[in-house]
């Protein structure tokens, strides 16, 4: 960004350009597929081996409309994967905290009712 004076705005623009192939720009395209990867790695998906494609973010829906802006990203099944797998792995992790905090919370204990008190004693 220093170099050519660029906000972060303009380079993620050229970033989704299929157009810039700039070599500080490819670069800068496999630093974010080895980020991705080692997170998807962390998560322990190693399973999954998404390749991220140019798209357009919308299609047109006429001619007369400017075209949408490029994105490049994986391609919608695997985000679609991914994010399945982020949901189910949420809902088990608040399940665990749930039981976790069960477990440590005493169990609530009835109030012992106090004996009925006659009005008139017993024994005098």
């Amino acid at each position: 960004m220093a170099g050519t004076n660029q906000g972060v705005t303009a380079l993620y623009n050229r970033f989704n350009d299929p157009e810039d192939q700039d070599p500080a720009i490819i670069h800068l395209r496999e630093l974010h597929a080895a980020m991705d990867r080692a997170v998807l790695d962390a998560y322990g998906w190693t399973d999954l081996h998404p390749v991220a494609i140019h798209e357009r973010e919308w299609d047109a829906q006429d001619e007369d409309e400017k075209p949408a802006p490029w994105r490049l990203r994986w391609p919608e099944a695997d985000r679609d994967t991914v994010l399945a797998r982020l949901l189910d792995l949420n809902r088990s992790r608040h399940e665990e905290e749930a039981q976790a905090e069960a477990a440590a919370t005493p169990a609530r204990k009835r109030p012992r009712r106090p004996s009925p008190v006659s009005a008139v004693p017993l024994f005098e």
